[in-house]
């Protein structure tokens, strides 16, 4: 897996996993997700937030559209799990 330090951002790991069609892995509120990435989108109420189809949570099989907070992703890292994009990848 490709892991980012401190220096970088996690939007820069998930639009690494996105360009490159693999999995992100990362820990939202205190949950370790396995997501595809889709799309970033900034609405009204002044989050970011990432558009992903999370395939686990905690190890679980979830497969199901979710929206994370940006600001709530943290140890954002690219697997090397590659994914046929369900919709058209925005990132």
């Amino acid at each position: 897996a490709r892991r980012w330090n401190d220096r970088t951002s996690s939007l820069d790991a998930v639009r690494y996993a996105a360009r490159n069609r693999v999995l992100v892995e990362f820990t939202y509120k205190g949950a370790v997700r396995v997501v595809e990435p889709y799309s970033i989108r900034h609405p009204a109420t002044g989050s970011v937030l990432l558009h992903a189809w999370e395939v686990t949570k905690s190890g679980a099989p979830t497969n199901a559209h979710r929206s994370y907070e940006l600001a709530g992703i943290s140890g954002a890292s690219a697997t090397s799990t590659s994914f046929a994009a369900r919709w058209i990848v925005e990132l």
